[in-house]
């Protein structure tokens, strides 16, 4: 009897989400592949916690054909998709490796309890997008064990790793051949593959002993005005600023492209632009990258975000990011104080160049309240992820006005029949409250 074609979909972290037809023995070769390479760490009978879906490429093998070959115990309740839920989780484990994303990865070195997994956590695997030295870095001198990247995709299968506590560069499985082309894209050729060779839209400089460093995404070079701009590499010089923590830049679809950008911002930098404004930081930031960033290049706009849209495999698929990119709307300083799978607590302070400012009212500027609704909505969205159009406000009251730089305390409890209470608050009183209900059919 012939197995069942496995079924993949890919992230649209590039364009369009694509279909992906691949074979049972395929995975399992791969499965072995890694086994052969990392069976030493599953010798004990670690269980396996996990952050990411199982119906991608990169949780089918890691999460199920990968534990099947050790015999590992696999964590058995749905996957981990939260800080709080991850903790909770392991709390009453023993040995444990750790399937992730550098996303969720980013937010777990920041929690007090990440250090007590050391000596507990064998392994940490990431894979999805590249981990900044920094957060590998940090990972590693909080458990002891530093993370272990696998480079790859759905198309290729397994193709390299390493550990940057090692060097930069990436070593090639075995059963893995990988050459480059004219334009210097990495080739691969392997019984992972879909189709051999398979052209990765990657740059790759081949190096000895079956190594090589990747030198960008093909498709992340675009046209600004005729010339050929490197946006990884935009990125780079913003996240160079002392007050960035990430950027990430796209050409906009106008009829003449050019450079947008979304950005994060270290405490250091949200508290600076609480006594600054958005003219301000983009001025400070295209002076500090004018000597890498010709003119043409530098990004006409620059939104901050609370965080970038990254989904749980640590894609950034263009349709989140590009209604960020198109939107006006600048997002308050956001200042979490507590998240949890029934509680999000946050400190919001509003920026006075704000486009919700402007002219609203003029000498006298005050908060909107349908800026409000959106802030609550955008939170609902994001940290709870349901659709807040598809829902009711009820017993909705705007009490005291908001003003420019003033900081808010926005609270959102889920309530046990699955509605949500919110409120803004203030050391002056509340400002705003209110509940949303999801409609249910």
């Amino acid at each position: 009897m012939t197995a069942e074609p496995l079924i993949f979909h890919t992230s649209g972290s590039t364009g369009q989400a694509k279909t992906i037809v691949k074979t049972a023995e395929s995975l399992a070769a791969d499965a072995r592949m890694l086994y052969a390479t990392f069976g030493e760490i599953f010798a004990s009978r670690p269980t396996v916690v996990y952050t990411i879906a199982l119906e991608h490429m990169y949780g089918k093998l890691w999460c199920r054909a990968l534990p099947e070959l050790t015999g590992c115990p696999v964590l058995p309740e749905n996957w981990v998709q939260s800080p709080e839920e991850f903790f909770d989780r392991v709390e009453k484990l023993g040995e444990i490796v750790f399937i992730t994303t550098p996303s969720f990865l980013e937010k777990l070195v920041c929690y007090p309890n990440f250090p007590r997994l050391s000596g507990r956590c064998l392994a940490v695997f990431t894979s999805g997008s590249l981990l900044r030295s920094e957060i590998s870095s940090a990972a590693g001198q909080l458990l002891g064990v530093s993370p272990t990247e696998i480079f790859g995709s759905t198309e290729t299968g397994s193709v390299a790793w390493r550990r940057q506590s090692e060097g930069p560069e990436w070593r090639v499985f075995e059963g893995v051949d990988v050459q480059t082309d004219s334009a210097r894209r990495l080739v691969v050729r392997s019984n992972f593959c879909v189709d051999n060779p398979w052209v990765m839209g990657d740059f790759a400089e081949l190096l000895p002993n079956r190594r090589f460093l990747l030198m960008g995404r093909a498709d992340r070079c675009v046209k600004i005005l005729e010339r050929m701009v490197s946006l990884p590499e935009i990125d780079a010089a913003l996240s160079a600023h002392p007050l960035v923590d990430q950027a990430y830049s796209a050409s906009s679809l106008e009829s003449i492209p050019r450079v947008w950008t979304l950005l994060t911002l270290f405490p250091e930098g949200k508290s600076w632009l609480k006594q600054h404004t958005y003219r301000e930081l983009r001025q400070s930031l295209i002076a500090f990258i004018a000597p890498k960033v010709e003119n043409f290049a530098r990004p006409r706009r620059i939104r901050v975000v609370e965080e970038l849209p990254y989904t749980v495999q640590g894609k950034l698929p263009e349709a989140a990011v590009r209604p960020l990119l198109a939107s006006c709307w600048q997002e308050p300083v956001v200042e979490v104080v507590e998240r949890g799978p029934d509680k999000y607590v946050a400190d919001l302070t509003f920026i006075p160049d704000a486009v919700y400012f402007q002219g609203h009212f003029p000498g006298q500027p005050i908060l909107p309240g349908v800026t409000q609704l959106m802030v609550i909505q955008l939170m609902l969205r994001r940290h709870f992820r349901i659709e807040p159009s598809a829902g009711n406000l009820t017993r909705l009251k705007f009490m005291k006005i908001i003003t420019p730089l003033q900081q808010v305390r926005l609270k959102i409890v889920r309530r046990a029949n699955g509605s949500f209470d919110f409120s803004i608050d203030s050391e002056v009183g509340t400002h705003a409250s209110g509940t949303f209900t999801e409609c249910r059919e």
